[in-house]
C-alpha cells in the first residue's frame, strides 16, 4: 500500500520563524503568504530567508518512515530540490475513545533566490507523488509616500 493510501491530511505554510519548545511543541511566528523585499541596488539576484512548516496525519495503523523531498519552483518556473527529510510516523497513545492518527511534522529554513517578483511554490513529494504545493508571493517593498 502506498504512502498516499495511508495519508489523511497534509498541512503546510511559510512563516517568519518557528520556535521549538522543550516539550517538543512547535510554535509558528508570523504566518506569511506574501513577503516584500527591497531589490538589490545593483540589480542582481536577491535572497530572502523564511521558515516552512509541514504536518502529516496518517491512518492509525500506519507506522514507519517516509522520505519527503522538497522542490522549490521559483518565480521564473525553475525547479530546484531544496532538501529531503526522513520522517518517522509515531503511533499515538490508545485512548478510551480509540487510536488517533499517526503523525509526523517537519520544519525547514529556506533561502529563496529572488530573480524577479511574483509567486514561487514549495512542493512536498513522497514516493514521487506531489502531496502539497504551497505558494509564496514576493513583491517589491514600496517606498514610503512623501509628505510635504
Amino acid at each position: 500500500m502506498s504512502f498516499r493510501d495511508n495519508l489523511i491530511s497534509v498541512s503546510a505554510f511559510f512563516c517568519e520563524k518557528i520556535l521549538h519548545e522543550k516539550d517538543n511543541v512547535a510554535s509558528a511566528i508570523r504566518i506569511i503568504d506574501i513577503i516584500t523585499t527591497t531589490p538589490p541596488a545593483d540589480g542582481s539576484t536577491g535572497f530572502i530567508e523564511v521558515a516552512f512548516a509541514i504536518s502529516f496525519r496518517a491512518k492509525p495503523e500506519f507506522t514507519g518512515e517516509c522520505i519527503v523531498n522538497f522542490i522549490m519552483i521559483n518565480t521564473v518556473g525553475e525547479r530546484r530540490t531544496t532538501g529531503a527529510v526522513k520522517l518517522p510516523f509515531v503511533s499515538q497513545a490508545n485512548t478510551e475513545y480509540g487510536v488517533p492518527p499517526t503523525a509526523a511534522n517537519a520544519s525547514l529554513r529556506i533561502t529563496l533566490e529572488v530573480k524577479r517578483y511574483g509567486t514561487c511554490y514549495l512542493c512536498a513529494e513522497v514516493e514521487g507523488d506531489e502531496l502539497i504545493r504551497v505558494p509564496l508571493t514576493v513583491l517589491p517593498l514600496k517606498p514610503p509616500a512623501e509628505t510635504h
